[in-house]
């Protein structure tokens, strides 16, 4: 009960709280006990007169405790009223007027000025409107004027698709990627320490040129077509035509009928993206770089620890829970890694849609599915044929290269709304550590997009300890586990293909224009725009930019593995994955900056700009995969193309019980103990029982001339082979029997001599030691 004795600061802010202004306090509640004015609201006794209030930003509270204008998970005003705001939107405390009636002064309704986190709020979203514009004019300019340069300065070959193209044009990818980290960084800080809204820049005519030349330039890149991609000019008239509808369903006046969409999104996931999420052992999208994927997951299981028995391309920290199920997955290896790993693909795209409705406000987080699913799983052409599919067709990028990166964004926007929760950033560090060690490409860029998060949001000296001292305590754990294993933990084998990439191997030149624009100038767009945010606020957007600077500068970061393969399949589509998140930030602060001020037609064209990504996103809901071929492939239509096969460059099926009997007999003659050289080497240690000797999980990269690489003068990659002889050297293995289709492999390691071919197997011996 409130009484004469409550203190009078505590009195005010309970008055305030049922004082009809923001909630009803009912008969029977401590509340009731205050005196009533004559049209049924609390007043302070014996005082006639409202209680001294303030704004802060979209609601009104006691002037002894402001609260942020927002909640810290990005929702609205906590009270919507009827009173329409004019300059930032914000409402003071009420104006009391003269009953001329009842002799009493009545508080009138509230007036509207600008307060200073409104102010900032304001300051924010225009931000991310000059930011956008900025990112889109500076990266097609960077592009054009780099193409032009390339192909003004090549002496050689011109053609992009030619072996022998002038080495400029790799320079140039390089260049355009340089260019757009200056970009984001230089944007980012230089609007970071701008603290007055930035309205009339956005308005004046340069300004406004410049938007509305990078949004042709964004556009067009946005229409190209790619058949791996999937996006189109049908694609980019649908999205313009959808940006109204998806700031209003963003905006707060939408809150009520948002919620409504939940039953579609469900049905619509369950009906068309399950499915196509979904692989069997004989509904596979591309059996031939999926069987790299499952033997280095398999490793762990087989007995072989990544970085330490074997040189992983993707990853094969993913497989160490399936150590505990050895049993299980050794009596049927097909089915229980594909489950798996479709489990784990599931997984991803779930925690994607998480990260997004984190960002989005409470009651629009239906939108989430709607805006992030579509574009990932979309299929480009052919929609009765196995292939081209969306990113899912390859599991090194779901869920190989971003399960751990999506969940560790996943876990900053739930450390970002609760920065006084230490244990929330030892996990930061944790799964970045986890990221770092399973797959150097995606993983490193990961942590230092987490790195640089955590300076943005000025968490302070404590959390960048938790989070070192986590990222180290994960690198001494592995290490330790190892050691006990009895093997150590080799930071060669870390970088080992990312080297072999670097050396010039299967690069191809970027496009002179295409898809790619729009890709980076998001990721551009969502680093440089989120960045102000963070530093400064305001709360009612920090979450969401914690998102957007995240995935963001992931994305950004990791670019050069696009820059160096340069191939839509699998390198461009991965980027997709950061891309439809950064643009739902993008989209916010659009929708906050129309609810802050007044949209003018100048500035309409920012907010196009803004949320055209995400529209573009939504609308390739149209290119969702067909049920019938779903289930066509699952049920092994598309057989054997899309059949469990070997890492094997031809077509080669895994060992199976029958050849894993025969390599038991060949191995009781042969001196102990006996290890095994073949492709998919991993599926043949769970059948056989013998250890894994292999360091790669495609030996065939170990022998010169290697099928794939058309090059009759290809003398394989020589550091590999030191890397596989060296490991044998250092073994207690004193048989290796090798798969004739890869034993030249062998040839070079010193200390082992060759046998006869016997059954399809060749016999090496330990010759020294």
């Amino acid at each position: 009960m409130v009484s004469d004795e409550t203190p009078v600061a505590t009195r005010e802010v309970l008055l305030f709280r049922c004082a009809g202004l923001d909630a009803d306090c009912p008969r029977g509640t401590p509340g009731d006990s205050l005196p009533r004015d004559d049209v049924g609201r609390y007043r302070p006794k014996d005082r006639g007169a409202a209680p001294a209030l303030t704004a802060v930003g979209g609601g009104i509270e006691s002037a002894e405790k402001p609260p942020a204008s927002f909640p810290a998970d990005g929702d609205d005003a906590p009270v919507e009223r009827e009173e329409k705001p004019v300059e930032h939107g914000v409402k003071q405390a009420p104006v009391e007027r003269d009953d001329a009636a009842s002799g009493r002064r009545r508080p009138g309704p509230p007036r509207f000025v600008p307060t200073g986190d409104s102010a900032g709020e304001t300051t924010s979203a225009q931000a991310v409107l000059l930011a956008t514009a900025g990112a889109a004019f500076l990266t097609v300019a960077a592009v054009l004027l780099l193409t032009g340069w390339a192909y003004a300065t090549a002496t050689g070959s011109t053609d992009l698709n030619r072996r022998d193209v002038d080495p400029v044009f790799e320079v140039r990818d390089k260049l355009v990627w340089i260019a757009a980290l200056v970009i984001a960084g230089s944007l980012g800080l230089v609007l970071a320490l701008i603290k007055r809204p930035v309205r009339r820049l956005l308005e004046s005519w340069p300004v406004l040129f410049l938007t509305v030349a990078g949004t042709a330039g964004v556009a067009y890149s946005a229409a190209w077509v790619d058949g791996w991609i999937g996006f189109g000019p049908a694609n980019l008239l649908l999205a313009v035509a959808l940006v109204p509808l998806l700031v209003f369903a963003v905006g707060p006046w939408s809150r009520g009928a948002v919620p409504f969409l939940w039953p579609a999104v469900v049905a619509l996931g369950l009906v068309l993206y399950l499915p196509a999420l979904w692989q069997t052992p004989r509904g596979m999208y591309d059996p031939y770089h999926a069987a790299r994927n499952i033997d280095e997951l398999l490793g762990p299981v087989a007995g072989s620890f990544p970085l330490s028995d074997y040189v992983p391309q993707y990853g094969g920290m993913l497989g160490l829970p399936l150590i505990p199920f050895r049993s299980l997955v050794a009596a049927d290896v097909e089915w229980w890694i594909m489950s798996y790993l479709s489990v784990l693909s599931v997984i991803t795209v779930v925690a994607l849609c998480v990260a997004a409705a984190m960002m989005l406000p409470r009651g629009r987080r239906a939108l989430a599915p709607l805006l992030v699913i579509p574009v990932l799983l979309m299929k480009p052409s052919s929609p009765d044929g196995l292939t081209p599919a969306g990113v899912q067709r390859l599991f090194q990028t779901i869920p190989e290269r971003s399960l751990l990166p999506v969940l560790l964004g996943v876990v900053l926007l739930l450390a970002a709304s609760r920065m006084q929760a230490r244990s929330r950033w030892i996990w930061v560090g944790v799964i970045s550590c986890l990221a770092a060690l399973h797959n150097i490409e995606s993983g490193v860029p990961a942590t230092v997009a987490a790195a640089l998060l955590l300076v943005a949001l000025r968490a302070g000296w404590r959390a960048l300890g938790y989070f070192a001292a986590a990222w180290i305590g994960v690198v001494v754990v592995y290490a330790g586990v190892l050691a006990l294993a009895g093997g150590s933990l080799r930071p060669e084998y870390w970088a080992g293909f990312v080297l072999e990439f670097a050396n010039g191997f299967a690069q191809l030149p970027m496009p002179p224009y295409g898809n790619y624009v729009f890709v980076l100038f998001v990721l551009v767009a969502g680093t440089a725009s989120a960045f102000p945010v963070v530093w400064r606020g305001p709360a009612a957007m920090s979450v969401a930019a914690t998102g957007g600077l995240y995935f963001g500068a992931w994305g950004l970061l990791m670019f050069p593995y696009y820059v160096g393969r340069s191939s839509s399949l699998g390198q461009l589509q991965f980027f997709l994955i950061p891309a439809s998140v950064a643009a739902i930030w993008l989209l916010i602060g659009a929708a906050r900056a129309v609810q802050v001020r007044r949209l003018t037609p100048r500035l309409a064209y920012a907010v196009l700009l803004c949320c055209l990504p995400a529209a573009l996103c939504a609308t390739t809901v149209m290119k969702a995969p067909w049920p019938e071929t779903n289930l066509k492939r699952l049920t092994g239509g598309f057989s054997p193309d899309s059949d469990f096969r070997s890492t094997a460059h031809g077509p080669r099926p895994v060992v199976d019980e029958q050849q894993a009997q025969l390599i038991r007999d060949v191995s009781a003659d042969a001196r102990k103990p006996v290890g095994l050289f073949f492709t998919s080497g991993n599926v043949a240690a769970l059948r056989t029982g013998l250890p894994n000797a292999s360091v790669l999980a495609v030996p065939q990269e170990l022998m010169a001339r290697r099928p794939w690489s058309g090059d009759p003068n290809d003398t394989g990659n020589a550091a590999f082979r030191r890397m596989q002889c060296r490991s044998l050297q250092q073994s207690d293995l004193n048989s290796v029997i090798a798969e004739d289709l890869i034993a030249d492999a062998l040839d070079s390691c010193t200390g082992f001599t060759r046998g006869q071919l016997d059954r399809g197997m060749v016999v090496f011996t330990r010759t020294s030691g």
